[in-house]
C-alpha cells in the first residue's frame, strides 16, 4: 500500500488521530522542554527517498538567552511526512540553543552528515506560525535564491488541491539570515531548501483534526 493511501486508510479508521498525539508526546513532555534526559538534542528517522524534513522548534529553545516557545505538532508533522511519504525527518529532542539561529549546533552537524549520506536534494524546515497570521502558508526562499518557482509552485499547487489557497512565498518569513536552516543548507551544504511557515490552524488536531489531515494530504501529494 502507498503512503497517500495509507495515510488515508489510517484515517478511515481512526488510527490516525491517536497516532498524532502518541508522537507529539516525545516533545510536549515537561511543558514542551521534550526529553531532557536524551543523550543528544536532535533525532534522526532515515526515509526512502531524496527530501529531508527539518523540524528544529519541536521544543523550547533558547535565543539570546532567553527560552522561545515551541511551534507544537511541528514534531508530529514531520514524524508523519515521514511514514506516509518516505521523506527523511530530523527534529529536536529537547530544550538547547536554537538551531534556526546559531550555526554550531548538534542539529546542523547532523543535517550536514545526513544531506551527505543520503544525497538529499531538497531540505523542507518545517515551522508553526501563530493564527492571526494572514496566511496559511508563507514559504521562505530568501526572495528566490534558496528555491527554484518550479518547487514553490507545486508546493502551492498540492496545498491548493486540499483547500489551503492563502500560501505566498516570502510574506513574512523570508529565511533570508544566513543562520535559518534552509539558508544554511543551501549556502553552506549546496542543496535546494524552502522554510515552510505552517498557520497555526491547520496543525491543531484538537481543534480542527480535518484541517490537520488536509495538511498531511497536500505533502503526501507534495513529496509524491
Amino acid at each position: 500500500m502507498g503512503g497517500m493511501m495509507k495515510l488515508k486508510a489510517h484515517y478511515e479508521n481512526g488510527t490516525l488521530y491517536d497516532r498524532i498525539f502518541q508522537l507529539e508526546s516525545r516533545f510536549s513532555q515537561n511543558g514542551y522542554k521534550g526529553n531532557m534526559d536524551a543523550s543528544v538534542p536532535a533525532d534522526f528517522r532515515e526515509g526512502s527517498n531524496s527530501v529531508l524534513i527539518t523540524a528544529p522548534h519541536t521544543v523550547t529553545h533558547i535565543r539570546d538567552g532567553e527560552v522561545k516557545l515551541s511551534e507544537p505538532y511541528t514534531g508530529a508533522l514531520a514524524l508523519l511526512m515521514n511514514e506516509y511519504s518516505g521523506a527523511h525527518t530530523l527534529y529536536a529532542l529537547k530544550e538547547t540553543r536554537d538551531p534556526n539561529q546559531y550555526n554550531d549546533t548538534y542539529f546542523k552537524e547532523e543535517m550536514s552528515r545526513v544531506i551527505r549520506k543520503y544525497n538529499i536534494s531538497l531540505v523542507i524546515d518545517l515551522h508553526g506560525a501563530a493564527s492571526h497570521r494572514p496566511f496559511d502558508v508563507d514559504i521562505g526562499t530568501s526572495h528566490g535564491t534558496l528555491a527554484g518557482a518550479g518547487d514553490v509552485s507545486r508546493l502551492k499547487d498540492s496545498l491548493a488541491k486540499y483547500d489551503y489557497h492563502r500560501t505566498y512565498e516570502n510574506h513574512t518569513f523570508t529565511a533570508s539570515d544566513a543562520s535559518h536552516v534552509a539558508n544554511y543548507a543551501v549556502n553552506e551544504r549546496g542543496v535546494t531548501a524552502m522554510q515552510v511557515e505552517l498557520n497555526r490552524s491547520m496543525r491543531d488536531p484538537r481543534h480542527n483534526f480535518e484541517a490537520f489531515y488536509r495538511t498531511l494530504l497536500a505533502f503526501a501529494d507534495y513529496l509524491d
